[in-house]
């Protein structure tokens, strides 16, 4: 196997590719970093630093039109203050 900058390529055939492993990845993100107090959903949500509206959304979850993070990304978005953000 290539190494590259001295890791090893992942290997599609080793048995844990593709293993989900219920989660625990999360608890790692949560007890890590600090989020705001004001958000609704851990995985989904905004918040504003001077004139920039920062939108924080997960690729692990459904993201269809019809899905609940793309609804309240939309709705999110629908509510920016185009004054304070221009």
């Amino acid at each position: 196997m290539k190494l590259i900058g001295g890791l090893p390529k992942n290997d599609k055939k080793k048995d844990n590719y593709g293993y989900d492993s219920g989660g625990e990845c999360v608890a790692l993100i949560v007890n890590r970093f600090d989020f705001p107090s004001n958000i609704n959903n851990l995985f989904w949500y905004s918040l504003d630093i001077g004139r920039i509206h920062i939108v924080y959304y997960s690729t692990e979850h459904d993201s269809r039109r019809r899905s609940t993070q793309y609804r309240c990304i939309e709705e999110d978005l629908r509510s920016v203050s185009r004054i304070r953000t221009s």
